[in-house]
């Protein structure tokens, strides 16, 4: 069975689901006394390009595209909820994700994020195998 054959077969509808993913965060679950789980979802390769083009070489602006990243990729919490950023004194959403995720935490989830949209270390080995 060739190439062509393979995607006649597949269901179209199957390439329009967006993964998404759930993983929790310890340091915020000890603060919250509960179980703080946050899920995300895979973002377009566009949005992603856009948000990296905006890094450039310089540390200070890749910290804020890590987390531009994740406020378009989190659906919960839902960190453009006004209410939560009123709770929290911050006006924007990038700024409640930098008040709830330390350096680290913000690192992480970024990287999971660009995993999930297929942004991996062996994406290329994957796709020359």
């Amino acid at each position: 069975m060739n190439t062509i054959d393979l995607l006649m077969k597949m269901d179209a509808g199957a390439l329009d689901k967006i993964p998404e993913e759930e993983r929790e965060i310890p340091r915020l679950s000890e603060l919250t006394g509960g179980k703080f789980v946050i899920k995300y979802k895979a973002l377009p390769g566009q949005r992603i390009t856009e948000i990296s083009r905006m890094a450039g070489e310089s540390i200070e602006k890749e910290y804020d595209a890590q987390l531009l990243l994740i406020c378009e990729a989190m659906v919960y919490p839902d960190l453009k909820n006004k209410e939560l950023m009123e709770h929290f004194k911050v006006p924007t959403p990038k700024d409640l994700a930098n008040k709830l995720f330390n350096g680290g935490e913000a690192g992480k989830i970024s990287k999971a994020i660009m995993a999930l949209s297929g942004y991996t270390d062996d994406t290329d080995e994957q796709i020359k195998n």
